[in-house]
């Protein structure tokens, strides 16, 4: 097997163990407030916040999440790379 692409399912693989772990049930470490379009009511409030405090996503420059519109397809590729751990750090 090529392997960048055995890097790529091993990731993929990684990520998945990861979400499948996540305690959705212990905000404790997560940060709270920062959208005022997603509040603790909202279905998803936890993955949301989650997403943030993993560094995931961002939400926009108004303090927004925007939980209803859909996402872009290089907005989906940037989370997905985040998530992979990836950083926009050089090394060599």
């Amino acid at each position: 097997m090529v392997p960048y692409l055995q890097s790529a399912i091993n990731s993929t693989r990684k990520l998945k163990r990861k979400i499948k772990n996540i305690d959705y049930s212990n905000p404790e470490n997560l940060k709270t407030g920062i959208f005022y379009d997603v509040d603790e009511e909202h279905e998803m409030y936890l993955p949301v916040y989650y997403a943030l405090a993993s560094g995931i996503i961002s939400g926009y420059s108004d303090n927004s999440f925007r939980p209803d519109t859909v996402i872009s397809y290089t907005e989906a590729v940037s989370m997905l790379v985040r998530a992979l751990g990836y950083t926009d750090e050089y090394q060599d």
